[in-house]
């Protein structure tokens, strides 16, 4: 069985190679122009202020890749992409089946990742993706409000851009955890969640440089063995902007 995600899901490239999991491209569209845009079309298009976002594969072109081989096809949340409803719809007239992540980012790419393990039981691996959950700060949120995929923290981005976010994604649901104007009093605070709550598996991501990349890998790495890394797609560059850090994990 072939285990196929999307852009929007992150995993670690030797883990992809290893189980041979592939993943579909999403479009990025610029003020209006779809295209197979870079990192750095992507930071030059935040320094102009330009318009960027993101649409959804259609059902046709999942229906192309369904028709490859028997497929197990995992999505990020439905509550924040359409490319569920549209690989529900194209997998009736295939051989495949596919199951909601019901997250993003690395949280989706573990669940991904757990996919292969298990080698498509999907019983499981909806009973595993309950225990998966992202959660990182944003030092600004002009890349949500601009890709639409913050819709329920809209009332916050109303109230001024200068706040530092810690967000959430468990369950299919983006929930902002807490509210920070200091940056470090922000990133402190993640560390301490993660500490509290993860059980294996962390999996740090980012999107842009400047990070602190390096310290919270060293601060995880005292608490946890084989922390992760990876840098998201150009998709997740799109829908989070420029200096993001999360962590996803078991729990």
């Amino acid at each position: 069985m072939r285990i196929l995600g999307c852009y929007t899901a992150v995993l670690p490239k030797h883990i992809m190679k290893k189980y041979k999991i592939d993943l579909l491209k999403i479009p990025i569209i610029i003020d209006g122009v779809p295209g197979d845009y870079s990192y750095e079309d992507l930071v030059k298009a935040f320094d102009a202020r330009r318009h960027i976002t993101t649409s959804a594969n259609t059902v046709g072109e999942f229906l192309s890749e369904f028709k490859k081989g028997k497929t197990l096809f995992v999505s990020p949340s439905e509550k924040v992409s359409a490319e569920y409803n549209n690989a529900v719809i194209a997998s009736r007239m295939a051989n495949a089946t596919v199951v909601n992540s019901r997250n993003l980012f690395g949280a989706e790419g573990l669940v991904l990742w757990k996919a292969a393990e298990l080698k498509g039981n999907v019983e499981k691996l909806k009973e595993y993706r309950n225990h998966v959950k992202i959660i990182g700060v944003l030092p600004t949120l002009e890349a949500l409000r601009s890709s639409g995929k913050a819709n329920n923290i809209s009332a916050i981005v109303a109230s001024g851009l200068r706040v530092k976010l810690v967000i959430e994604i468990d369950k299919g649901e983006i929930s902002v955890v807490k509210k920070f104007l200091n940056y470090e009093k922000a990133l402190n605070y993640l560390l301490d969640i993660v500490r509290k709550e993860a059980k294996d598996r962390v999996f740090i991501n980012y999107s842009y440089p400047p990070v602190p990349l390096d310290r919270v890998k060293d601060e995880l790495s005292k608490n946890f063995n084989n922390v992760l890394v990876e840098q998201v797609s150009p998709v997740g560059l799109a829908h989070l902007g420029r200096g993001v850090v999360g962590v996803a994990y078991e729990y």
